[in-house]
């Protein structure tokens, strides 16, 4: 096994080649963030120089766990350590900066997996550090969760009973893999995810330092991009002073990040407010087309309506500024909005077709005032009336007529609560929320869509402002499965009538616009003409009513 440098960089150090993760790592725990109690703990254990054999840092990535390690294992061997505090001054504090200390050794366990590796650590143990007397050898196994077991099971032994001048540190973000004997021999310390306030305090310094400057938006994006670990976050910082330069402006980052700017995103949300679908779907695909990825598009939009919810209620932040509309506009709009922007980026990463999910995302209508019915707005009194209904309909149609002698015409039984809920929309509402369980696309289509029994037919009602959801909904596909749907509800073949216009009875004219399509499939249209032709042979063998229709001149149009 190589033996691999501990060294850090301090921070005045200003060698080109250094990442600003590495020439910022903290050397001592005073520059440690946001892990007050790791720090408390290991302090603790090193003024009461009460040294375990074995520990184990586990957590999220880039929380400090490699670098509380280094500081630990520095300072157990300094002269003059202040208050758990490595002095700095000693040969020893500075030979660990300078990368030249024996007794400190780093395995990456991701690629020295295998049990000869570990073996060479049993041999490595056997001698006393090369530092002096009272002095430990330190181990340092990084990602301790990729051992083989085979290397595990030959590690746990040494582990065990390790001589006295050794200690282990292992650490890792995933210690539920490592083995349950390992884990009862380590002091186990979680690093947690830092606070942004922790992050923040700590940006801010080295961005002083390095002279550069940000828009305060740009700060809170790297922050946030980070997600708690300060070495993504200075990695992105590193890459956006080589983009941007010693200025770093919202939209440069954004550009650099593969995002859409913030006036597109701002341009797009006022097209969905304003329910302008012929402005906000060539927008949306003028930014698909510049090779934005739609599920990050959406991420925007929510984090965008996020901030006009918070302008709305008046709760300060460094959000950039807010459109002029905004401020006229309804709070419950943008609360609604966030919840189905939520809910189509869900649905989206299960999609073959994100893109295609999205678009037809974006053709919803959100209005605190619609009034139109939809399986998430049902009141749930209502809704188990509906069901109590639908159970009385199935147990009617299982009531078989008792068997009498003589033949009584068929009475149909009436359930009279169904005059305040019609069938079709009783059933519609039904449909509605099958079909949004487990055919999400088609419900974007349906959705606008008001179900009406008209004579005996089963007829969906579409707007005028909703003529592309009027329009997809007829391709054979999504009316094929309409369809089907529609039949499994009722139980029978229904002819299905799509219509764009207003529903009768309102005082509108109905728009001439309308396509009548029957459900039922060419084949079964054949079945019925060979049937119909069948009976107007036979009744044409009829020799009276053969003479009749002779005499009047008249002919069989249709028999049902």
């Amino acid at each position: 096994m190589s033996q691999e440098s501990n060294k850090t960089v301090d921070m005045n150090n200003s060698e080109v080649n250094k990442s600003l993760y590495r020439k910022y790592r903290p050397v001592v725990w005073k520059d440690v963030c946001g892990q007050e109690n790791v720090v408390r703990i290991l302090k603790n254990t090193l003024i009461s120089k009460q040294v375990s054999h074995a520990y184990l840092f586990c957590g999220p990535r880039g929380t400090g766990k490699t670098t509380s390690a280094k500081i630990f294992a520095k300072t157990i061997n300094c002269d003059s350590p202040k208050e758990g505090e490595p002095c700095e001054e000693c040969q020893y504090c500075k030979s660990f900066q300078a990368g030249t200390f024996p007794d400190f050794y780093e395995l990456d366990a991701a690629s020295n997996r295998g049990i000869d590796d570990f073996r060479e650590i049993r041999d490595q143990v056997q001698y006393p550090p090369m530092s002096g007397k009272n002095k430990f050898k330190v181990f340092v196994i990084d990602e301790a969760h990729m051992l083989t077991v085979q290397a595990s099971n030959a590690f746990l032994k040494t582990l065990e009973e390790p001589p006295p001048y050794i200690v282990f540190i292992l650490a890792t973000t995933e210690p539920e893999k490592l083995l349950a004997t390992i884990l009862s021999r380590c002091i186990r310390l979680d690093f947690s995810l830092l606070s942004q306030k922790a992050v923040e305090e700590r940006l801010n310094s080295i961005i002083k330092i390095e002279g550069v400057k940000l828009e305060s938006a740009v700060s809170q994006k790297l922050i946030q991009r980070g997600a708690g670990g300060m070495r993504d976050t200075l990695t992105l910082l590193e890459q956006a002073i080589h983009f941007c330069g010693d200025y770093i402006e919202l939209d440069s980052y954004l550009n650099m990040m593969g995002l859409t700017s913030l006036e597109e995103v701002d341009l797009l949300l006022e097209h969905w407010s304003d329910k302008k679908k012929e402005n906000l779907i060539p927008q949306l695909k003028s930014v698909l087309q510049s090779g934005k990825k739609v599920d990050d598009l959406f991420l925007q939009m929510i984090e965008r309506v996020q901030n006009y919810i918070h302008f709305l209620l008046k709760i300060g932040g460094d959000y950039p500024k807010i459109p002029q509309y905004v401020a006229s506009s309804k709070l419950d709009f943008w609360v609604l909005s966030y919840q189905w922007f939520l809910n189509v980026l869900d649905s989206m990463k299960q999609s073959l077709h994100p893109e295609l999910h999205g678009e037809l995302g974006l053709l919803k209508d959100i209005s605190i005032d619609d009034k139109t019915i939809n399986p998430s707005s049902i009141p749930k009194d209502l809704e188990n009336r509906l069901l109590s209904i639908e159970k009385k309909i199935s147990h009617v149609s299982k009531v078989e007529p008792e068997k009498k002698s003589t033949i009584k015409p068929r009475v149909q039984v009436k359930d009279n609560t169904l005059d305040k809920y019609p069938e079709a929309q009783k059933n519609w509402i039904l449909i509605q929320r099958d079909i949004k369980v487990r055919h999400p696309l088609l419900f974007a289509l349906i959705e606008p869509a008001e179900a009406r029994d008209v004579d005996g037919n089963f007829c969906l009602y579409y707007s005028e402002d909703h003529s592309f959801h009027y329009k997809k909904v007829q391709d054979e596909r999504n009316f094929t499965l309409l369809s089907k749907l529609v039949d499994a509800r009722y139980g029978k073949d229904y002819e299905i009538e799509i219509i764009l216009g207003d529903i009768p009875g309102q005082d509108v004219v109905t728009s001439k616009a309308k396509v009548i399509k029957s459900k039922t499939s060419s084949e079964s249209n054949n079945v019925k003409e060979n049937v119909s032709d069948e009976l107007k042979k036979k009744l044409l063998n009829d020799d009276g009513l053969s003479r009749l229709i002779t005499e009047l001149g008249a002919e069989i149009k249709k028999v049902d």
